[in-house]
Parts: structure tokens; sequence; C-alpha cells
């Protein structure tokens, strides 16, 4: 990829649970996670725990979204039913490199991510994301996903 400049495509959405699938969270997406509170901590919130439920399902969803070259909310979180409240973000930047730092600190500059992150009703975090070819180009898909009980 040429250019100093990478563009960041973001959306939000709040959406309805459903039962998940199985992943683990790979040593990227804890460090997204870890990214995440430490924006909240620097604003004095509480950390989000990560659930095993959300994890699946942010990356299920991230594969989805990189397979069928769609960058868009899914309909239904699948993650565990037991979720009262959910909320999702998403980030697609062209190219390879994970981009955590820069993704979370775009968020954080977006009213609407910014106040589903650092929102107090949510205690649960999981983050997905995959690499591969998106619109053509090599691409890294970024979905993160919050609950609360």
């Amino acid at each position: 990829m040429t250019g100093s400049r990478v563009a960041l495509l973001f959306a939000v959405a709040a959406c309805t649970a459903l039962p998940g699938a199985s992943a683990a969270a790979t040593p990227e997406e804890q460090e997204m996670v870890d990214a995440l509170n430490a924006g909240r901590a620097d604003r004095n919130l509480p950390q989000l725990r990560l659930s095993p439920s959300l994890e699946r399902s942010s990356f299920a969803f991230a594969q989805r979204l990189m397979r069928t070259d769609v960058f868009a909310h899914a309909e239904r979180i699948q993650a565990g039913g037991r979720f009262r409240r959910l909320g999702e973000v998403l980030a697609w930047t062209p190219g390879l490199r994970l981009r955590r730092p820069r993704a979370v600190r775009m968020w954080l500059a977006s009213p609407g991510h910014r106040a589903l992150i650092l929102s107090r009703r949510f205690h649960y975090v999981g983050a997905g994301r995959a690499r591969g070819i998106f619109g053509g180009v090599p691409a890294t898909v970024w979905v993160v996903q919050l609950g609360s009980l």
C-alpha cells in the first residue's frame, strides 16, 4: 500500500443477541480489548471484561464481513442470550497491518463510537478481526462488540 494516509470507515449500531459459535481471543484481539480499556481508564471508567461469547461473535462476524466483501453491521449480534443490551463498532483499514491504536483513537474521536465505547452501561467486550482482500485491496476489518447484563 502506498501513501501515508489510512482511511478508516466506521459504523455503530445496537443489536439484539442470539446464541454464538466457538472461537478464542488471539493476542492481537486481546491487545484491542486492552487498548479500549486504556481509553476507558484515561477517563476513570471501569474496565470492560472479556466475554467469550462476544469474542466468538466478533471474530465470526469479522470473518463474515471479509468473506462476503460487505462492510455493514450485523442484523443480530450472535452472542449468548444473557445480554440485555448490545452494541457494535466496526473499523475497515486498507492494508494488512492491525492498526489497533489508530482504530481506537478514531473511534474515540467519533461521537457515536465514543458514546458506545465509554458507556457505563456496557461491562463486557469481545474483539475480532479479519485480514484479506476486501473491496479488491488488501485490508483489515475489526469488529468490537459490547454487552451488558
